[in-house]
């Protein structure tokens, strides 16, 4: 992978000049050595620029410690892909489904792999009836932090069992809250909060000192803020945005519900850390954290030709998915460049990544925007950096 820094830094000056974002860190790994960029600001207003223990909200991205936690505990033989979900979770037992405008019986059951391959029916808040539903129950998850009322993983999980699914688990690819219900299987399986798992599991023993599901005060200085793209009289403008999303805080104290979905904290160099484990076959600096036939499998494709024409991402044509991951489809045309059999994931804030196990090598990008939409710019740099 070549690495034209100097190019590229020109390129990301260019978004921060044109107010199109706040601030990105850029960099790549190979062979477990890293090198990366940090161009414009986490804070604006006090001119604080990105560095690389910045702390970024990474929304989406983190689904893969999601992957990786669920299979850390299939490794164990605690959970199978083709366990039933109301194994742990009974709620899940008698579930109904969207037949048009009418809810239905659902005979058949979700299984843990349509969660990780998001074909269990479940949907974020779009705008349809199944996301309608689904807004309803985010919109009461905020009402309940805004009260100081509890609302923890466990009853979101329990509360998606009550929303009629969008259809038949294992019918289609429709992105939604299947990371949040897995993150409560964890808890379930392991007996511990979802935090303390990814902490007792994942981040200590990677020395990810900066990741969690909130900033405590002694860190509060590094926390980037979320900006929101607005224009004014054809000029880009960025103002913060300071609202609630996807059933997320203030990120200011230990959440009830902790979102294995979207709700992790990171910095780019924890970050980067976890890319180096799943490029090297799930170990880093000697600490195995999962076996390497076991991340290798995070490189196929897990549905089938007919779901995987259903992923509705533009920018995921040429895309598989499994393991709440996109994966490179080798000999297929794509909208965003990436190398055969790479996978990886992004977030709704900017981040992303893509990991190479063949090549050992990595990709990591973090921004912070809220609603991040700037594939030409993404396409751009990887292109850049894939030679393509």
């Amino acid at each position: 992978m070549k690495w034209p820094k100097q190019s590229l830094g020109d390129m990301i000056t260019g978004e921060v000049e044109k107010k199109r974002i706040p601030g990105m860190i850029l960099g790549i790994t190979t062979n477990g050595k890293e090198d990366h960029i940090c161009v414009g600001n986490a804070v604006i207003d006090a001119k604080k620029p990105v560095e690389a223990d910045t702390i970024f909200r990474i929304f989406s991205m983190s689904k893969p410690v999601c992957a990786v936690a669920i299979h850390i505990l299939m490794e164990r033989g605690l959970i199978l892909q083709d366990d039933l979900l109301s194994d742990y979770i009974p709620a899940f037992t008698n579930m109904e489904k969207w037949e048009g405008n009418q809810v239905v019986p659902e005979e058949k059951p979700i299984r843990i792999s349509h969660l990780l391959s998001m074909t269990a029916g479940m949907t974020y808040d779009d705008g349809d009836n199944p996301g309608w539903r689904t807004g309803l129950l985010i919109a009461s998850i905020h009402d309940h932090m805004d009260r100081n009322e509890p609302f923890t993983t466990q009853m979101v999980a329990e509360a998606l069992a009550n929303q009629p699914l969008a259809s038949t688990p294992g019918e289609r690819w429709r992105y939604g809250f299947c990371a949040d219900v897995l993150g409560a299987v964890i808890e379930k399986v392991s007996k511990k909060r979802l935090g303390d798992f990814y902490r007792d599991e994942i981040f200590e023993p990677l020395h990810m000192v900066d990741t969690g599901f909130y900033v405590p005060e002694e860190k509060k200085d590094r926390f980037a803020v979320l900006y929101k793209r607005t224009q004014k009289d054809g000029r880009y403008c960025l103002e913060e945005d300071v609202e609630h999303h996807l059933g997320l805080g203030d990120y200011g104290r230990r959440p009830d519900f902790e979102s294995a979905g979207a709700g992790l904290v990171s910095t780019y160099q924890d970050y980067m850390r976890f890319v180096q484990m799943l490029a090297g076959g799930g170990i880093l600096d000697g600490v195995r954290i999962l076996g390497e036939e076991t991340v290798r499998s995070f490189t196929r494709n897990q549905m089938t030709e007919e779901q995987t024409q259903g992923i509705y991402f533009e920018h995921m044509k040429g895309y598989g998915y499994g393991n709440l991951m996109r994966v490179r489809l080798e000999d297929t045309p794509a909208e965003v460049p990436g190398t055969a059999s790479s996978f990886g994931w992004d977030g709704w804030c900017g981040p992303y990544m893509a990991v190479d196990m063949l090549h050992n090598s990595g990709i990591l990008m973090f921004t912070q925007l809220s609603a991040y939409a700037d594939w030409d710019t993404n396409t751009s740099i990887l292109r850049h950096l894939l030679s393509v």
